[in-house]
């Protein structure tokens, strides 16, 4: 359990430099930079809307899901993740809207609990996965949640 604790106190306080990039004058609120949250085009509920117009249900979906922002998840599923994070961002940033990214690969992730274990193997690789992460962003505007739950 000490190895634990000390292997993620060490991922969370390498993620300082692996986000040591040099903020612009609007870091402190992205969405000055933007015309608004950035809706996924590809989100499951967009789909599903897409595949099924004149489902009753589909209007409902798209006012309530598919027309609604939300984070896209990013972890040891989604690729490389500098490129995979590039693309999200890079399409927000082509509809001059602002994306929310979910960083979802610390080390040692519940340990304890186990209802949703996995992450990086190790903090060196999670500082290596967070700098890729922070590097397909690049100097775009973003919104990043660190490890939500």
């Amino acid at each position: 359990m000490r190895r634990s604790i000390r292997a993620l106190a060490a991922a969370v306080l390498a993620l300082p430099l692996a986000l040591a990039v040099a903020p612009s004058a609007h870091a402190a609120d992205p969405t000055t930079m933007t015309s608004g949250f950035y809706v996924d085009p590809n989100s499951t509920a967009k789909q599903w809307a897409a595949a099924h117009p004149g489902d009753g249900r589909t209007p409902a979906i798209n006012a309530s899901l598919a027309d609604t922002p939300m984070a896209r998840w990013f972890g040891a599923w989604s690729g490389t993740i500098g490129t995979a994070t590039g693309a999200y961002a890079g399409a927000a940033d082509h509809a001059d809207k602002l994306p929310l990214l979910v960083a979802y690969n610390i080390p040692l992730r519940d340990s304890c609990g186990g209802h949703s274990g996995g992450g990086a193997a190790t903090p060196s690789a999670y500082a290596s996965w967070i700098a890729q992460f922070a590097g397909g962003i690049a100097g775009r505007p973003a919104v990043v949640l660190l490890e939500p739950d």
